[in-house]
């Protein structure tokens, strides 16, 4: 069985995303990490920016793996846009 680049990426859902906080196996450890940071924000209408996930998360995942997991995580309805392109928040928090 081949197992290709996405299956090892931190952006593809892996089994053990629970010790994430995230109640289901749906999300990537890097994914679960993005909506954790976004539910915690100190302000929910202004969210979280992209550089602080960047700068949280940084010796985790690069820039660009962040910003794919954060496009994902909004075409699917889990994050927002909030006061500008650069900030989200959660839909459930």
């Amino acid at each position: 069985m081949a197992i290709n680049a996405y299956s090892n990426s931190a952006y593809a859902p892996q089994l053990n995303a629970n010790k994430y906080n995230v109640s289901n196996n749906d999300y990537s450890p890097l994914q679960a990490r993005i909506l954790d940071m976004a539910r915690s924000a100190p302000d929910p209408r202004t969210g979280i920016s992209i550089s602080d996930c960047v700068i949280q998360l940084r010796g985790f995942a690069g820039e660009g793996e962040i910003r794919n997991a954060i496009e994902w995580l909004s075409g699917e309805g889990h994050l927002y846009n909030t006061i500008d392109d650069e900030h989200f928040g959660t839909t459930d928090g």
